[in-house]
């Protein structure tokens, strides 16, 4: 057996409350916790809800008194329901997110997490991007009495499908969409990170450019069938404005677009200065080669999406000059969870680079395979109850806060802006 420090889910899972502080400064490199401070099971602990660094413990009051209690599950299987986009426009995304949903089941249940004979067992169905489809998949996972749900890759859909679940008390797992106000625990979390907030990466990468270049006319094509990406549409207006943009212009487009020669010829007419698609990856890339095919010479920025590889297999060396905010470098990881995706992204992808797409289904099934595990039973009104006490977590990203439902960014995550070279590499951008 693995020495315990070394285990994926102890590095997963580093959940600990504010108050944890001796748990935090015991942490030394590759994850690991000293001999001297490692807890265990009947130890005294500091906070009720609080989970341990490495052995994924978790803190319980009983009297007076608060200790570290080992919650592993009985043997058996532990069932999950997967919505996910392995086909349609946004397939793109998809396929990435479900490789590393599929790779996170391995380690929990290759490691024992759960508990000895414990295993997840996923049910994974493909919904398309149709949310008559996605509505149909959570009736089923609920019908077959799954701990816990992951879903909703598209805002457009989110909504609808996560209330489904919740009125049938089983917790939903948000895995990508992006629109706000999604969280609602205890039934519904979100594990993605909200770039497109005021004040966040996509708000300074927008404001950024228009500074660097002087921007006045600045066009934003959007998803308008996607409510994520005409939020983001709005918050990117708002930015710009301030920034001293003085012609702030939208321009609408359709995910299932394929051919954007229209939405390009717009966007020249009005002679831009700058371009910003609030848009899904795939059509965000086919705009931009549209764009640079008819003569395009101004600046682009776009979001975390268009980071993915397959992007530059859509638009190839169109995408040179284009801008990204990203929360994950696969160049230079955050810790050893990142570190261990990437390279088992590269051994399975012929040496390509991950984007955050794997890492967002990485990451969603660990937290709620940490609610399984604390939950007491699997059963998925004790797993929601379970994942609403979590308060931190260590993720490919780095470390990560929940307030709400909704992860969110801490000071060990630093922002970063890539630019798309011709070559399909991308390189920090020097921010001119």
């Amino acid at each position: 057996m693995k020495n315990k420090s070394t285990l994926p889910f102890q590095k997963v899972l580093a959940l600990l409350s504010v108050s944890s502080a001796l748990l935090v400064a015991s942490v030394i490199s590759g994850g690991a916790v000293s001999a001297s401070t490692s807890p265990k099971a009947g130890q005294p602990c500091p906070t009720v809800g609080d989970l341990s660094f490495d052995a994924v413990l978790l803190c319980e009051k009983f009297g007076s008194a608060r200790v570290w209690t080992d919650n592993r599950l009985p043997a058996g299987n532990y069932k999950v329901g997967s919505e996910k986009l392995l086909s349609g426009a946004s397939a793109f995304a998809g396929v990435p997110m479900d490789k590393g949903v599929q790779q996170a089941v391995k380690e929990i249940n290759a490691s024992g997490f759960l508990g000895k004979g414990a295993k997840i067992q996923l049910i994974t169905r493909d919904s398309g991007g149709k949310a008559d489809v996605a509505v149909a998949a959570v009736n089923e996972f609920v019908a077959n009495k799954v701990s816990g749900i992951l879903c909703c890759a598209l805002s457009s859909i989110a909504g609808a499908v996560s209330q489904t679940a919740a009125n049938a008390k089983t917790p939903v797992i948000i895995d990508a969409a992006v629109l706000p106000g999604l969280a609602k625990p205890p039934y519904v979390h979100r594990t993605v990170i909200m770039t497109g907030a005021k004040n966040g990466i996509q708000w300074q990468s927008a404001q950024k450019m228009v500074k660097a270049i002087g921007a006045k006319t600045v066009v934003i094509p959007e998803t308008s069938d996607n409510q994520g990406m005409v939020s983001d549409s709005v918050m990117y207006k708002e930015a710009v404005t301030q920034a001293g943009a003085t012609n702030v212009i939208s321009v609408k487009t359709l995910a299932a677009d394929t051919d954007l020669s229209g939405p390009a010829s717009q966007i020249l007419a009005l002679n831009a200065d700058l371009v910003i698609p609030a848009m899904l990856g795939g059509p965000a890339s086919r705009l931009i080669k549209a764009l640079k095919d008819r003569g395009y010479k101004g600046r682009i920025v776009g979001n975390y999406g268009l980071s993915d590889n397959t992007n530059f297999n859509i638009a190839g060396a169109s995408l040179a000059g284009v801008v990204m905010p990203v929360i994950f470098d696969p160049d230079k990881p955050a810790n050893q969870i990142g570190k261990d995706l990437v390279k088992w992204w590269r051994k399975t992808n012929k040496g390509q680079n991950p984007s955050v797409y794997p890492g967002l289904g990485y990451t969603a099934m660990w937290y709620l395979a940490a609610g399984i595990k604390n939950s007491g039973d699997g059963k998925a009104p004790n797993v929601a109850k379970a994942l609403n006490r979590i308060n931190k977590m260590d993720t490919v990203y780095g470390q990560v806060r929940f307030d709400g439902g909704q992860i969110g960014l801490t000071k060990s995550i630093t922002p970063m802006f890539k630019v798309w070279q011709a070559d399909g590499k991308q390189i920090n951008w020097d921010g001119k």
